[in-house]
């Protein structure tokens, strides 16, 4: 992307705060003060309430209703508990925004989670967050969504091959067999290569891509949506009695697959807590933040509710469970061959453009690193053919390509979802802590008390059943965020060193100057 300049250093935004902490960037594909006029040194304000419901919808509308609403199923057994626990996992989310609008209204500015724990614990826990932003969550979106598309992709390139391909598809693709899963990989590598270069060659260009595969998100949930409840009407609603009949019956309620479950549908709600990123440039944000808050989160809710009806009107619960490409499933029964190509088309472009997304995004954090010498310098670099941050966007296509062969869905989603509740976590205790040692402090929005500590018990109960349900996987990611520790004291330690050396070569340099400046007459 096109970084600003600032005192001849590339890759420094003026919005940014240089006392140490790394800030996030919101995930529209955008540097976030490029939609902010500069009056004097203060940026006027010029989101509008439309812009933030718009911002958060975007983002969190992007692979995960296409790709684990049958692992849910697979892991609680039946339609009704499957959505109820979808409503649970938007509750949730719906919990942690609230208690962000209270951060967000008391702390103003655009900076997130890194404002919010800089002010309540410090700097080891920004580094931390922004450490494991950069190592494993930024990379680990992007990974997710090269599969989603890689999976879908080959798919319909089964389908296009005729009957043959058919039937043989599960073996041949990776959605079946451990050993084919590599070509599923070896395609999701692909897509991540062609993310790192879109984004490193022109962010005009990438946005312009970005943009124009938004309308694929929403015509795959318009189109299921819509046809899902025609079906229901108009053709044939054995299938719907069936599922929803008896909602409940084949129910499992297992401790390590309710976990597998929620990770599910929590990774399809993830992007809740972009908006505060962007809250400096909100119109009124003491009111316009949290409206856009509820607003956007009942409308998400709403537009996955539908869908899985959608989905149980037209897919019988069994085939449902054991699909890893439900959008296809659906498109084959209710339009036949078309629908078959034109539903991984739209989920692919869905998911492609929330990739480009989210490389985007990650880029600033990265620039911003090597700005503060919390990484190497050479990350922070801007290119001077295409004026991108070309080096950080290399990185973090070759961390999400390990992510990518690494591990299949599941333990990507385990590795990923747990970290990122670690940290949502802290910033609602910092919530709890202002309260008490700045009870006096505005807060133009304030949740009930019992919003915080419900959100806290979640998160506890989240990261002790995302432990034991994936020992291996989530133990990995709990010794990359553990590493961050002594990487901060060795950073902290050289930047100290650098100033103290620079200090003194200062004080030596005026000393030497001062007999010149008295023998003058």
């Amino acid at each position: 992307m096109r970084l600003q300049q600032e005192e001849g250093r590339p890759g420094r935004n003026n919005s940014r705060s240089t006392d140490g902490p790394m800030l996030e960037t919101g995930g529209s594909g955008e540097n976030t003060t490029a939609n902010v006029a500069v009056v004097g040194n203060a940026p006027s304000r010029q989101l509008t309430l439309f812009d933030g419901i718009s911002t958060i919808v975007s983002l969190m509308v992007g692979s995960g209703i296409f790709t684990t609403a049958g692992e849910v199923q697979s892991e609680v057994g039946s339609p009704g508990l499957a959505l109820v626990l979808w409503l649970v996992t938007g509750l949730l989310a719906l919990t942690g925004a609230l208690c962000y609008a209270e951060l967000g209204t008391m702390i103003p500015g655009s900076g997130g989670e890194a404002q919010y724990l800089q002010r309540g614990i410090g700097r080891l826990a920004v580094y931390l967050f922004n450490w494991t932003s950069i190592m494993l969550l930024k990379p680990g979106t992007v990974a997710l969504l090269a599969v989603a598309t890689s999976r879908y992709i080959l798919m319909m390139i089964a389908l296009l091959l005729g009957e043959w391909a058919i039937s043989e598809q599960k073996e041949l693709f990776g959605l079946g067999s451990s050993s084919s899963e590599w070509v599923v990989c070896g395609v999701a590598v692909g897509f991540v290569l062609l993310v790192t270069l879109l984004s490193a060659a022109s962010t005009k260009w990438s946005n312009r891509i970005q943009g124009v595969l938004t309308f694929g998100k929403i015509g795959a949930l318009g189109l299921v949506i819509l046809s899902g409840f025609y079906y229901m009407i108009f053709r044939d609603s054995s299938i719907v009695r069936a599922n929803l009949g008896r909602p409940f019956d084949g129910t499992k309620v297992e401790f390590k697959t309710l976990a597998g479950a929620l990770n599910g549908g929590l990774w399809a709600f993830e992007g809740w807590n972009n908006l505060n990123i962007v809250a400096g440039d909100l119109v009124k944000p003491a009111v316009n933040l949290p409206l856009a808050i509820w607003s956007s989160m009942a409308l998400v809710l709403s537009l996955y509710l539908l869908t899985l009806l959608g989905y149980y009107a037209v897919i019988p619960a069994a085939q449902v469970a054991i699909s890893t490409t439900i959008g296809i499933d659906f498109g084959r029964e209710v339009f036949g061959q078309f629908g078959a190509v034109l539903m991984p088309l739209l989920i692919a472009a869905s998911t492609f453009g929330s990739a480009l997304s989210s490389m985007v995004t990650s880029s600033e954090i990265i620039v911003l690193a090597a700005g503060e010498k919390q990484i190497p310098a050479v990350f922070g670099r801007v290119s001077r053919h295409s004026g991108t941050a070309a080096n950080a966007y290399i990185m973090q296509g070759v961390l999400a390509a390990v992510l990518v062969m690494f591990s299949g869905n599941k333990a990507l989603l385990a590795m990923y979802t747990v970290p990122s509740w670690i940290f949502y976590g802290l910033c609602v205790f910092v919530l709890l802590k202002l309260r008490w040692t700045e009870p006096k402090a505005a807060r133009p929005y304030r949740v009930f008390l019992s919003t915080p500590v419900l959100f806290l018990a979640a998160c506890c109960w989240l990261l002790v059943t995302g432990f034991i349900a994936s020992m291996l996987h989530v133990g990995l990611s709990f010794g990359v965020v553990l590493l961050g520790v002594p990487l901060y004291y060795l950073s902290e330690h050289f930047i100290s060193k650098s100033a103290v050396k620079k200090e003194l070569a200062m004080k030596e340099s005026t000393e030497a100057k001062s007999p010149l400046m008295q023998d003058k007459p």
